[in-house]
């Protein structure tokens, strides 16, 4: 290849040609190397944004945390102390708008001036929308960076200014400073969010950017290296060329044309001079020579005016060869005029294809038909030219030199013998007595120049040359076009078959992120119908679910129920949905094709404008439908997060109108309430600390008193984690409460008795006009049951709970108003004995109705559950597993059971033991052999009543199971 570019170069090597196409790559050499300073600032641009760039991500993200982290602690000291602390770090201040200066900078100087001109780029709107991305992303950035650290910096007085003009949380600055704190704390945590995203965007923007400029720059490198390859090989061409120019000049200048080919000799002197004795051997003497010099004289005159004439023949015959070489030369230049008119070959559209080509790129902006057919048509041209040029050329050296004037060549040639005839007379005598100056004639002897035949030989011999290295040329030209055709016919071949896959490859990424974006939007347009639902009311630029949970009793129940609501139904599946979204428009940016094949659409016909026009189009519908999810949201997903951490304080600061307000103010007005009791209790105990005794009482409204406090904490607090900020510290000092009732409830007490003798007196006042109400026995169980558990009360605090804090004196007393009391039970216990064991007896035969049912169903699991786990039989050692085996066996092999028991009879051992004796008779049938099995036993059984429940515990004698 390179040969034949070489070839190429030396066939064009006309002086017209050379001369311009050096001038041309001078040119393009210059506007190569403007361009290089523009890629080189930005990827150094792009190399040092990036590093802070990703710093500044981390740094938000951490201080995200941060922020997410403090807003408890600042609410816990809000409340405890009244204020506020908010001296925590902020993000510094960034330094944004670089890259926007530098898009403005390209689209201005570099796209206008220098990328339109160069082939390395893919043109104005292929590179501008590179730094576009980056400046638009800047652009989107610095606001971003600007809000969230403008909220985090301002005051609180700014802050509350910034809420009341905006009519945002007004109803949040009840609670003062806290209200300011977390509002802002809630923002700075939103804002971060849209700053990391705003940031991830750019820095991708950065890094693509970066790397088109550093493959840009390489192939720009290339491109100047084939330049100055070209620029060399042409350099050195003229180098060769100038020393003929140098030979082939043949003007005449006009001095030439007038003093001829000899010098200029000066007029003799009028003395003459001594003339030497060898002139007198000659001559007679001096006289005689005198004579004779002076009829020589007259011969130089006449020689004199013959010159003249020789002159002037010799100008107008030098004139007229001189213009016929000049028009020889005209002529050739007339012919050269002609085939310059036409094209050169390397500046065709097929010279440019050419030298993509062999940069290894393939040409941009026409089909390839259109470039073959160009290149075609510009070597058949070329060659054709050639061809003319050759026959021109070889017609001009044919008759060259006939038509050289010769006119004036006779009549020179006479007056040139004449004249030198005449001189030579003059020589004879002179060169013999006036040796040394036989030259001085007193006139200039003119010759006639006949250089201009010379020159056109040689020029004639120039052209044989010249047409000899043209046929040549030719040939190895047509041989080397030929060639390249064919090379260029099978690389376009390649390359429409690559751009087929280009074109495939494109499409398919394009299909890729339309189904992404398919789907995106589908769970957009889902997202907003259930927001549009009565489930959400909108504030502001975003949605907000109204939770349906309703104020309990107990906050940590209404809590429970709430957690309950959030994991399932609307807000679990909006969340989920709302992460999806959030999730797939992140992956989406990976999505993007790699790149838009331009040429390949080209090459096939594609209306590229109309393609472009389309996915415009399907991408603001995109960017339309998914804007929302780009800069907001329902904030559910932070609702539950919050929700999830107990951050009901925030949670009712943002949203007032609803349950977690209400969580929030009744948690509030416990911990108040807490606090309130625990500094009451502290105050109270304060001087019993130092008392040696302590009131019974005292005692026990201290104990009620903490009973109350847990029970508070219990039903507000009880469903936080022991470290959550807001009861930080609270468990600890409920605890030191219990400490001190400790020590309170180790000092002696003293009490005073009254009471329980009042008691006493109308406890057995009830007693006495307590009846036995035989038609309703369970309302006598249950009063008398009240009535015996006052006695074992008033009894154990009599004898053990104030047994040390009663005088000796009351405690007896009180102990004989108990025996007193005593006898008045028994007949009230006799008739409970009577209803207990006639209770007992039905549950024991309701036991052996069902044990006979389900024996008969051959239900075995059932039959099983009323027997007890520690089942054992005193008659063969059978344990509970092989009763299970044996019962399964039974109703395994017979297709029916009928169980029958007969003769119970009930025994009441104790309060909740039976002891059971019965005839039982089992009758199994197989259907297919007509078999009847019938076994009969008498079973004597301990049965047992455990939480109102009746069960076989223990076989003595006998058996209810077949025998195996």
């Amino acid at each position: 290849m390179k040969k034949a570019l070489l070839l190429l170069f030396v066939f064009f090597g006309i002086a017209y040609a050379s001369s311009e196409r050096i001038s041309q790559i001078h040119f393009e050499i210059k506007s190569l190397e403007d361009q290089k300073p523009i890629l080189f600032k930005i990827i150094q641009t792009c190399n040092a944004e990036m590093p802070p760039i990703k710093n500044s991500l981390n740094e938000v993200k951490a201080y995200r945390k941060k922020v997410d982290a403090a807003i408890d602690q600042n609410v816990v000291n809000t409340v405890i102390s009244g204020g506020i602390n908010v001296g925590f770090e902020v993000l510094g201040g960034f330094s944004g708008g670089k890259f926007v200066e530098l898009g403005a900078w390209i689209a201005g100087k570099a796209i206008g001036v220098g990328m339109e001109k160069s082939s390395t780029f893919g043109g104005v709107s292929y590179y501008k929308s590179k730094v576009d991305g980056v400046s638009q992303a800047y652009q989107n950035l610095t606001p971003e960076l600007k809000k969230l650290s403008q909220i985090a910096k301002s005051s609180d007085e700014a802050m509350k200014s910034y809420y009341n003009k905006y009519g945002k949380y007004k109803e949040t600055f009840g609670l003062g400073d806290a209200g300011v704190f977390t509002t802002r704390m809630r923002l700075i945590v939103e804002q971060a969010d849209v700053a990391i995203l705003a940031l991830e965007t750019l820095h991708l923007h950065l890094f693509r950017t970066e790397e088109d400029a550093q493959r840009d720059l390489r192939n720009l490198e290339r491109q100047i290296q084939v330049l100055r390859e070209e620029l060399e090989q042409l350099n050195q061409q003229e180098k060769e060329e100038k020393p003929k120019k140098e030979e082939n000049k043949t003007e005449l200048s006009k001095e030439d044309y007038e003093t001829g080919l000899l010098p200029e000799i000066k007029a003799p002197s009028a003395q003459l001079p001594n003339m030497p004795q060898s002139c007198y051997k000659t001559y007679k003497n001096k006289q005689e020579v005198e004579q004779l010099i002076k009829a020589e004289e007259e011969a130089r005159k006449i020689a004199e005016g013959i010159n003249e004439s020789v002159k002037d023949t010799g100008i107008q015959r030098a004139k007229a060869q001189s213009d016929y070489l000049n028009a020889i030369q005209e002529q050739y230049s007339k012919i050269v005029s002609k085939y310059n008119k036409g094209t050169f070959y390397q500046y065709s559209l097929a010279g440019s294809a050419h030298e993509d080509v062999k940069q290894g790129r393939f040409p941009t902006g026409y089909p390839f038909q259109v470039f073959l057919k160009d290149t075609q048509d510009a070597g058949d041209d070329l060659i054709k030219r050639t061809q003319v040029f050759i026959q021109d050329l070889e017609e001009l050296t044919n008759t060259m030199l006939e038509g050289l004037p010769t006119n004036y060549d006779e009549t020179l040639a006479q007056l040139v013998f004449d004249r030198d005839s005449y001189i030579a007379r003059f020589y004879a005598i002179r060169t013999e007595c006036l040796p040394g100056n036989t030259r001085e004639l007193g006139f200039t002897v003119n010759g006639y120049p006949d250089s201009i035949a010379s020159s056109l030989k040689g020029l004639k011999q120039k052209y044989l040359q010249e047409l000899e290295k043209l046929k040549k040329q030719k040939e190895e030209f047509v041989q080397w076009h030929n060639e390249r055709m064919s090379t260029l016919r099978t690389y376009f071949a390649k390359r429409r078959s690559e751009m087929v896959e280009e074109i495939a490859k494109y499409e398919k990424e394009l299909a890729q992120q339309d189904a992404m974006r398919s789907k995106i939007l589908k769970l957009a347009q889902k997202a907003i119908a259930i927001y549009s639902g009565n489930e959400f009311i909108k504030k502001d630029s975003s949605y907000i679910y109204i939770p349906r949970t309703k104020m309990q009793e107990s906050v940590c129940e209404t809590i429970k129920s709430l957690r309950s609501e959030f994991e399932s139904g609307i807000p679990a599946n909006v969340i989920k949905l709302e992460k999806d979204i959030k999730n797939f428009l992140k992956m989406e940016r990976y999505y993007t094709p790699s790149g838009f094949p331009l040429d390949a659409y080209v090459e096939f016909g594609v209306d590229v404008a109309k393609l472009q026009d389309i996915q415009a189009k399907k991408s603001i519908e995109y960017s339309q439908g998914v804007q929302f999810f780009n800069t907001s949201g329902s904030s559910l997903q932070n609702v539950k997060d919050d929700l999830d951490n107990n951050k009901f304080y925030q949670l009712g600061l943002f949203y007032p109108d609803t349950i977690f307000k209400q969580i929030s103010d009744k948690q509030m007005r416990a911990l108040q309430d807490i606090k309130s009791l625990i500094k009451n209790f502290k105050l109270e105990t304060k001087n019993l600390l130092d008392s040696s005794r302590v009131s019974q009482d005292a005692k026990e409204n201290f104990k009620s008193y903490i009973k109350n406090i847990e029970k508070v904490f219990k039903e507000n607090f009880g469903c936080l984690a022991l470290d959550h900020q807001m009861i930080d510290g609270l468990v600890d000092e409920i605890e030191d409460l219990k400490s001190i009732l400790s020590k309170i409830d180790s000092k002696q007490t003293y009490i005073n008795a009254s009471s329980l003798f009042s008691a006493l007196q109308e406890l057995s006042h009830t007693i006495d006009n307590f009846s036995i109400d035989l038609d309703n026995p369970e309302k006598f169980l249950k009063d008398y049951q009240a009535i015996k558990d006052e006695y074992e009360r008033l009894y154990t605090l009599i004898n053990t709970t104030y047994a040390n804090a009663l005088f000796e004196v009351d405690k007896r007393k009180l102990n004989e108003e108990l025996l007193k009391i005593e006898p008045k039970f028994s007949a009230y216990e006799e008739h409970k004995k009577f209803l207990s064991q006639q209770d007992g007896n039905s549950i024991v035969e309701e036991l052996y109705k069902n044990f006979a049912q389900e024996y008969s169903n051959k239900n075995l699991s059932s039959l099983m559950s009323l027997i007890s786990d520690e089942w054992q039989s005193q008659s063969d050692g059978t344990t509970l597993m092989d009763l299970e085996d044996t019962l399964g066996n039974s109703f395994s092999i017979f297709n029916e059971v009928n169980c029958n028991i007969s003769s119970l009879n009930i025994q009441n051992v104790s309060s909740n033991l039976y002891r059971v004796n019965y005839v039982i008779t089992i009758v199994g049938l197989i259907y297919e052999n007509d078999i009847k099995h019938e076994e009969k036993s008498s079973v004597y059984e301990e049965v047992r009543i455990e939480n109102g429940r009746a069960k076989i515990s223990k076989t003595l004698n006998g058996r209810f199971w077949q025998e195996r």
